[in-house]
């Protein structure tokens, strides 16, 4: 079975649990996010490919999208093999980095998406699991921080720079 296949099984057994075992149930919020998803891994993140689904589906993109996505990647943690695992995480790393920039909708929930996405991948890249993808994370997670309108400035700032830090202590050396 081709790892696209076992994406989609891996994204659907999530949906079954979240959702209960009732297949005549559908969310649109979910299935948004495997659109997604879909999107990511066969344009390999090309904004020109996912920005127009992004645009389609702004009122998708708000609260419930980034609890969705928090429940999801929680989820793969617990489930998944580790090669989809990292596959599925890299794609929410993306997903977080794209809408973090993306130039539609409520840039405050954009920023907070981006900040759940990329705190989720955090927990599987550590700096000892694969530095580089931690230091990009980290790095992409300070950027969020920057732009996060929810919160104290001052607060978001000092975050920002600890992240910054972090992928420092991976860049320079």
């Amino acid at each position: 079975m081709n790892i696209l296949k076992r994406l989609y099984y891996c994204l659907i057994t999530i949906k079954q649990r979240l959702m209960g075992r009732n297949r005549k149930t559908s969310d649109p919020q979910f299935e948004f996010l495997l659109e997604v998803i879909q999107a990511i891994e066969d344009s390999r993140g090309d904004e020109q490919v996912v920005y127009p689904l992004l645009a389609a589906n702004t009122d998708k993109i708000n609260d419930r999208l980034a609890k969705l996505l928090h429940v999801v990647g929680t989820s793969i943690l617990e489930k998944g093999e580790i090669y989809e695992t990292a596959l599925l995480l890299g794609y929410i790393g993306d997903l977080s980095t794209l809408i973090a920039q993306f130039p539609l909708g409520d840039k405050a929930r954009n920023m907070e998406i981006a900040i759940t996405g990329n705190k989720i991948v955090l927990t599987f890249f550590t700096r000892e699991v694969c530095a580089e993808k931690w230091a990009l994370t980290q790095n992409n997670l300070g950027g969020a921080y920057i732009d996060r309108r929810k919160g104290k400035k001052a607060q978001n700032i000092e975050q920002a720079i600890a992240c910054y830090q972090q992928a420092l202590r991976v860049y320079t050396f």
